[in-house]
């Protein structure tokens, strides 16, 4: 289950799977072959992501009693911990340059999105609402994110933008999740979920036009994930 590619130099995947009672992380050949271990700790490692320049991946871990996002060299070495404190911090990504990590955090009563700069060591709170905002995902070349909030009841995509501030992405009265920057910056796919047993997927532009459906079928339909040329979307279906 839930997967990322690894980077556009390097044909591998890291993805996340429950063996010997432990949920860890794992890197195989896109052909399936030389899988390899990254973790092996009793508890939960999960949501990886492989920087964009393939040396690290960042992910989170409850192996010190609840979940805090931790740095890993690519052969699972070097385990750095990033963040320290009691409150939730999950679904790590990455900035396009591999400099900062963007991530959930649960610190103030409620879900925000928080950007460490690892170069400079600094935490910056990104967005603070009384409202929940997850699952971010940067933007390839622009200083924006997208991310999914509750803010008017019911999951929608917004995007922050460092220098403009908010916009509201879509609007309507069932659930936006996923959202997935192209590598080329042209599209935002989503998954849309009208009643908790189906769900499709969608791409828009950054903009917020040229909404376009891309599934119709019976079942979920979930988790888009982008080709580095951004031709074709891999995803994950119960058809």
């Amino acid at each position: 289950r839930q997967y990322a590619t690894g980077p556009m130099i390097d044909a591998r995947l890291v993805f996340v799977s429950k063996r010997n009672e432990n949920v860890d992380i794992f890197t195989i050949n896109v052909d399936g072959s030389n899988e390899q271990r990254l973790t092996d700790h009793p508890g939960v490692n999960d949501y990886p992501a492989w920087s964009p320049d393939g040396q690290k991946i960042a992910f989170m871990s409850t192996r010190d009693g609840n979940k805090e996002i931790y740095l890993m060299d690519i052969d699972g070495s070097n385990v750095q911990r990033l963040t320290d404190h009691p409150a939730v911090d999950q679904m790590p990504v990455w900035a396009p340059h591999s400099q900062a990590v963007a991530f959930v955090s649960e610190r103030n009563g409620n879900a925000d999105i928080f950007i460490f700069n690892l170069e400079k060591e600094e935490l910056t709170q990104l967005t603070d609402s009384p409202a929940n905002d997850w699952q971010p995902a940067w933007a390839p070349n622009t200083p924006e994110l997208a991310f999914v909030s509750d803010a008017d009841g019911d999951p929608d995509l917004y995007i922050v933008n460092a220098n403009s501030g908010l916009r509201r992405l879509t609007d309507n009265d069932i659930g936006d999740s996923q959202p997935a920057w192209s590598p080329d910056g042209q599209w935002i796919a989503f998954t849309v979920t009208a009643d908790g047993v189906n769900s499709d997927l969608y791409m828009i532009r950054p903009d917020g036009t040229d909404l376009q459906q891309l599934t119709e079928t019976p079942g979920l339909n979930d988790g888009p994930a982008w080709s580095p040329d951004s031709k074709f979307l891999a995803f994950s279906s119960d058809r």
